[in-house]
């Protein structure tokens, strides 16, 4: 049984880390519903790539959601959202610090309302200090927590992540436990509070273990900055014959012992942790003995060892692997007039106690639904989408943006 089935999220956030917080919770069977505004709604309904005039990437993002299209700078529009917020468990919003206020929409507003509301706001550097103002997005996130600084590669030079990991680890992660943690206390105590969610605090959080030792007034050894990011023979990244990697992870001794037994390098065993000035050396014997052939060689020759050594797959190849394993997370959600959609669930989508997945909604899909639910008449509806403070999607149209660059 979904355990978040009799909550109601009202959802202000928009692209990556507010709506994939508030899918977790809709994936857990909270009742979110994706407030949007204009003819465009989430500017991510419009980004490439498209399957059946749908984003696929909108679609990774909001689905078990419903949508309601409203204006919210026009006052009708503001009291349709206090009537929701009135009897609303959570409300979650990724504006600019300030922004809420101007919409009337602020914490101390939507309090009076409904002094029980968790009221939640993910931003980039939190609601207050010298950078509360400040535009950035995750590589500028992960650049002023240190992460960036962690993330070297041979050259010395910063890596740019291949994922918003700041995003996601450091923002929507935090902001759904924080939420978590608020509904968990408004048990007990009746009351709702205000969440300050920070992108750029939430990945910090995630050095502590590397920060502990600058936080603690010592300095950091050279020799031991790169152990995990390159500098060991045995916790690296090897190219193999048919130019593909395997992940060597083999840091207990006895892991690395089994290693060098099975690729015939019983020399290197007494030599996993050698000086600095030894480490490059030894990778590339190591690295050698990979180039000597192909992944899926290796893949065979390990398949039945406990060694920590895999192969580094390709999203696709990855994204196969979870069909196929059994208990995987991959959902399949029904469209009606269309193929079903395969996507990546959420760790809580596993249960199999959970109803099936229901498809990102269309622009406004829910509207008159919603209205409805808050007592409005059909005549009242109609005179709202007169006077464009609600629409359905009869009356939006989503374009795809052209030239986007992802």
């Amino acid at each position: 049984m979904p355990n978040l089935k009799n909550l109601r999220v009202i959802d202000l956030t928009r692209i990556l880390p507010g709506p994939y917080c508030t899918m977790l919770l809709a994936d857990m069977g909270a009742d979110v519903i994706k407030v949007e505004r204009g003819s465009m709604g989430d500017p991510l309904r419009l980004t490439p790539p498209m399957v059946d005039d749908e984003s696929l990437s909108f679609a990774s993002l909001n689905r078990n959601k419903r949508s309601l299209v409203v204006n919210y700078r026009k006052q009708e529009g503001r009291s349709l959202l206090y009537k929701l917020l009135a009897d609303a468990d959570v409300f979650a919003e990724t504006f600019k610090p300030g922004q809420m206020a101007r919409y009337g929409l602020d914490y101390a507003t939507i309090r009076e309302i409904n002094p029980g509301i968790i009221y939640c706001s993910l931003s980039g550097y939190g609601q207050t200090g010298p950078n509360a103002s400040r535009s950035g997005h995750d590589l500028n996130f992960l650049a002023l927590s240190g992460t960036l600084d962690l993330l070297r590669g041979p050259d010395g030079r910063p890596t740019i992540p291949g994922f918003q990991l700041a995003d996601l680890a450091g923002g929507s992660l935090f902001a759904a436990i924080a939420i978590l943690a608020a509904l968990l206390e408004r048990s007990v105590t009746g009351q709702g509070q205000y969440l300050d969610a920070s992108i750029w605090q939430g990945i910090a959080s995630l050095t502590s273990l590397q920060l502990a030792a600058p936080i603690g007034g010592l300095d950091q050894s050279e020799d031991t900055q790169g152990l995990l990011s390159g500098d060991l023979p045995g916790y690296n990244v090897y190219l193999t014959s048919d130019g593909r990697y395997m992940a060597l992870a083999a840091l207990e001794p006895v892991l690395w012992g089994d290693f060098c037994q099975a690729i015939g390098r019983q020399d290197l065993i007494s030599r996993q942790f050698p000086e600095k000035a030894e480490r490059a050396a030894i990778v590339a014997q190591v690295a050698a003995v990979f180039r000597q052939q192909t992944q899926a060689e290796w893949v065979a020759l390990f398949s039945d060892m406990n060694i920590c050594c895999e192969p580094v797959l390709s999203l696709r190849e990855a994204s196969l692997d979870r069909l196929s394993a059994t208990g995987g997370n991959i959902v399949e959600i029904e469209r009606p007039g269309h193929d079903p959609l395969r996507q990546l669930g959420s760790p809580r989508a596993l249960s199999g106690d959970d109803p099936p997945a229901r498809p990102a909604p269309r622009l406004g899909e829910h509207t008159v639904e919603i209205l409805e639910e808050l007592g409005l008449s059909g005549e009242e509806i109609a005179r709202l989408r007169t006077d464009k403070v609600i629409a359905t999607p009869k009356d939006v149209r989503a374009k795809r943006l052209r030239n986007f660059p992802y």
